[in-house]
């Protein structure tokens, strides 16, 4: 860290930080120019903002005003490097995309790469190499040209706007990098919907002059079709380059009747526009003062206009734009260097963050917890954003058995928020009353995943998180986790079903809580040589200590089929101990049938 005395001038510095470097009196002054306020109200509760990706050197100011108290001011920096989050380089990041498992995929236009941020804050290039080129190769080796706007589909395929190659390209899981042509030249916004169709606004010379439209591209067939209002409707019309020179077209320019394809802006405005599907399966997006919506209403089209309250000068310029599970829209404004908040319903937006922690925002995401993440185009990072009142759902997103994040348009899903107050209230993933079902249904059908797809540490991880919440509270029924604690009875790891069985006893309060694992052991059949003699334990204890040997000494007589003798022996030896506590009548007529058999 440096410490100096001299202004700083950086393309990174904001009127907020200028302000603070220049002392209390500056401030005032700059509170009184208008130009320097934020352009809309703020709302009462801010958002958490915080960088995710980037690095900044952080230089300590010494103004004149006050020499005494020297400020941090961070000064970003720009580069191409890999590794921990504080640490990687980023020029330019753009377009954005997160999977279900909280990966965020970045497009780094002026590394012409696609790089990726895992939760833990790691950076890889998944292609590209630093350097612009053609469309051609694949993997690392690909080249980009200024790639901007990224779209993820259902089965991680990635779609990526090539736009200085003027191309599409989708990214494969594997590491293929295919390269297609949409009818036009793609402007940096897209999406996809729930079919996989890539909708995306392109840039056409349909009436002598450039115009954005949105197109709508179907990555199985190739074909590119355009919303435009013909017979008097809207419609997504199949559309190649030079048909409205071609006479026996319908796109014919001499045509009176042709096609009018629904104008976006200019195309110089629509560039980086932003495009999002909300929980419905309709489309947003913002030009002007105008927010638009598509709808699908069976096989017609309709075309909904709001007009917003916007007092801003200069205008707005629109760029990322995601929709929440609620309907909320987040957008960003990068001339004003701001991102507002668009509830459902309202016509006026409310400014969320101002022009003190943005430069030149570029896209907006959000996962499935809320969180939104935006790519700080003029400062060379990515930052998180955590939304006023979801600090419940980042609870939920810390649990070690949940890595992946629950999708917008999963009805099993529905209602997240009431399922995370209700069931983590007290800091526990388990209800106290049992009233309450014990564990969501979220929940179960995560811990199914992670067992079944998870690796080693985070299965370890979901069988101790669970035994930790099961161990302190009685009184409640274990049914609803039948399915879990049988996968994990059943688990092919050995270590998984170690843990499980070690802990056994801890999670047993009642009477009901044996009968319980006794119906499971019952179903189970253990291979490894010694967890066989810990459930012979296990089962030893439940007879003793609930008066349970009618349950589970049928149970104990089966492991003398076992093929390990020490197994037999081990079991012989619980047994002769339980026939020398009095159950002889019980013990001896099992065994007797076992001989005979």
């Amino acid at each position: 860290m440096v410490r100096q005395s001299l202004p700083i001038y950086s393309r990174t510095r904001t009127a907020g930080q200028t302000a603070r470097a220049m002392g209390s009196r500056a401030v005032q002054m700059l509170d009184d120019n208008p130009a320097f306020r934020p352009p809309l109200p703020a709302i009462a509760s801010p958002y958490q903002l915080s960088t995710f990706a980037g690095k900044a050197d952080t230089v300590w100011h010494a103004s004149s005003l006050s020499p005494s108290q020297p400020l941090p001011v961070p000064v970003w920096r720009s580069g191409f490097r890999d590794g921990q989050a504080n640490r990687a380089l980023f020029n330019k990041p753009t377009g954005l995309a997160v999977d279900r498992r909280g990966y965020v995929y970045v497009a780094d236009s002026l590394n012409h790469s696609i790089r990726r941020i895992s939760p833990n804050g790691r950076v890889i290039t998944l292609a590209g190499n630093g350097e612009r080129g053609h469309h051609d190769a694949s993997g690392r080796k690909a080249r980009f040209s200024h790639p901007t706007g990224l779209a993820l589909s259902s089965q991680n395929e990635l779609y990526i706007v090539d736009q200085g190659n003027q191309a599409l390209r989708c990214l494969l899981p594997g590491g293929q990098v295919l390269s297609l042509l949409p009818a036009g030249k793609p402007l940096g916004g897209i999406a996809l919907d729930a079919q996989g169709l890539v909708h995306l606004f392109l840039e056409l010379n349909l009436e002598g002059r450039a115009q954005a439209v949105l197109g709508r591209f179907e990555p199985n067939t190739g074909i590119t079709r355009l919303l435009a209002e013909w017979e008097g409707e809207l419609q997504w019309l199949p559309y190649r380059p030079g048909e409205e020179q071609q006479p026996f077209s319908r796109w014919w320019l001499r045509r009176s009747h042709r096609p009018r394809p629904l104008e976006i802006a200019e195309a110089a405005q629509a560039e980086g526009l932003g495009l999002a599907f909300d929980t419905r399966g309709n489309l947003h997006w913002l030009a002007g003062a105008q927010l638009y919506r598509l709808e699908t209403l069976g096989h017609r089209l309709q075309l909904q206009r709001q007009s917003l309250k916007l007092p801003l000068w200069p205008l707005a310029r629109w760029q990322g734009l995601t929709v929440d599970h609620d309907g909320t829209i987040h957008v960003l404004d990068a001339r004003h260097h701001s991102l507002y908040r668009i509830p459902p319903g309202s016509s006026s937006p409310e400014a969320v963050l101002d022009t003190d922690g943005l430069n030149q925002p570029y896209s907006v995401v959000s996962d499935g917890y809320g969180q939104l993440y935006v790519s700080d185009t003029g400062h060379w990072r990515v930052c998180r954003l955590v939304p006023p009142g979801r600090e419940s759902l980042l609870r939920l997103a810390r649990l070690a058995f949940l890595p992946y994040l629950p999708s917008a348009s999963d009805s099993s899903v529905k209602g997240i928020q009431d399922v995370v107050h209700k069931h983590l209230r007290r800091k526990s993933l388990l209800p106290l009353s049992q009233s309450d079902h014990l564990m969501p249904v979220i929940a179960e059908q995560h811990v199914l995943a992670v067992l079944d797809q998870g690796n080693r540490s985070q299965q370890l991880a979901v069988v101790k998180e669970l035994v930790d919440q099961l161990q302190p509270i009685a009184q409640r029924s274990l049914a609803p986790l039948q399915p879990m604690m049988l996968a994990m009875l059943n688990h092919q790891d050995v270590s998984v079903r170690t843990l499980l069985i070690r802990h056994i006893c801890d999670m047993i309060h009642t009477e009901q809580d044996a009968l319980f694992w006794i119906s499971l052991l019952d179903q189970h059949h253990e291979p490894n040589r010694l967890l066989k003699k810990y459930l012979i334990e296990v089962l030893s204890y439940l007879g003793k200590r609930y008066e349970l040997y009618g349950h589970v000494v049928p149970l104990m007589v089966e492991y003398i089929r076992a093929e390990e003798e020490d197994v037999v022996e081990y079991v012989f030896q619980h047994l002769l101990n339980i026939r020398r506590l009095g159950y002889e009548t019980l013990v001896d007529p099992l065994i007797e049938e076992l001989s005979e058999a």
